[in-house]
């Protein structure tokens, strides 16, 4: 569902706060 997406595309300093914020998400619908 993502060929469009692709990660080696993304610059870096858009790309590491990204799955910083997804990770946060993610912890956040664990708890």
């Amino acid at each position: 569902q993502w060929q469009w997406f692709s990660l080696d595309e993304l610059p870096q300093p858009l790309f590491l706060p990204l799955v910083n914020f997804l990770e946060e998400n993610n912890t956040l619908y664990q708890n």
